[in-house]
């Protein structure tokens, strides 16, 4: 009898593995590579082929280790909501998805990969900020795009107050990584009433998503889309999440999975 080497975790059938083991590994492989499209391509060709069941298996425990702080789990969660939420190319298999978790009573799960009505009504909401700049911004002055986007990343003093107050998140973007930007700046940008959605996700996904205050303005904010809301309160404190549930100027979706959190770090 020969002898056979055991796989190496990574190579085997995701399906063969369990929950835990299946999101260690994917979360492991994710982080090891730079953020942006490689993840979701990697996360593509080894989730995608699964059956919804195990695709829910998978993010369901990830869903709940992230709630418990740890980063592999947060990281393949934030891979997975790129790939079946934000590209919008994959709806035959969100939805497919999103079946399976309410027959598995992953209702958690179900409200992070969801889209709804008034998420879609924000958006065009949202669209209306752009042709209505606030007051005082640049935009608002006149200022084409891309002049606004060359000042973000060096802009300080008056005109940097000026460029936060931008309703275009590719200027978001650019002043996010002007390092007179501070999370005070920040915590008030997320804060802002209205709010492009956009913006909010540009945030999200920048390097103040680890602050708490951060992660706490952005989800207390109405115009925040509800799949990137359910995101974020996984890394939530409990106060932090009852807050959210008696938030009530926030859809109910986002404060039924604030709550489901609250139940699943109490388990």
């Amino acid at each position: 009898m020969t002898y056979q080497p055991q796989k190496a975790i990574e190579n085997q059938p995701l399906d063969q593995l369990p929950a835990p083991m299946a999101v260690a590994c994917l979360g492991r492989i994710l982080l090891s590579i730079q953020d942006g499209p490689m993840r979701t391509t990697y996360l593509k060709d080894r989730l995608l082929p699964q059956t919804p069941q195990v695709m829910v298996r998978i993010l369901a425990c990830a869903h709940r280790e992230s709630a418990l702080g740890n980063h592999q789990a947060a990281c393949l969660l934030e891979v997975a909501i790129d790939l079946l939420v934000r590209t919008g190319e994959h709806e035959s298999v969100r939805e497919e998805f999103l079946a399976s978790t309410l027959e598995l009573c992953e209702h958690g799960v179900w409200a992070i990969f969801q889209r709804n009505d008034e998420d879609d009504l924000r958006w065009v909401e949202a669209e209306k900020l752009l042709l209505n700049p606030p007051k005082g911004s640049l935009a608002e002055k006149g200022e084409t795009l891309g002049r606004r986007k060359s000042l973000a990343r060096t802009a300080q003093g008056d005109l940097l107050d000026r460029l936060l107050m931008d309703p275009h998140q590719d200027v978001i973007q650019n002043v996010l990584q002007n390092p007179r930007v501070d999370e005070d700046k920040v915590v008030r940008l997320c804060a802002r009433r209205p709010v492009h959605p956009g913006v909010l996700e540009v945030v999200a996904l920048s390097k103040f998503r680890t602050r708490p205050a951060v992660r706490r303005s952005i989800v207390y904010n109405p115009a925040c889309p509800t799949p990137l809301a359910c995101w974020l309160m996984t890394g939530m404190t409990r106060a932090d999440l009852k807050g959210v549930v008696h938030n009530e100027t926030l859809v109910m979706g986002v404060r039924d999975a604030a709550r489901q959190l609250l139940i699943q770090k109490q388990l």
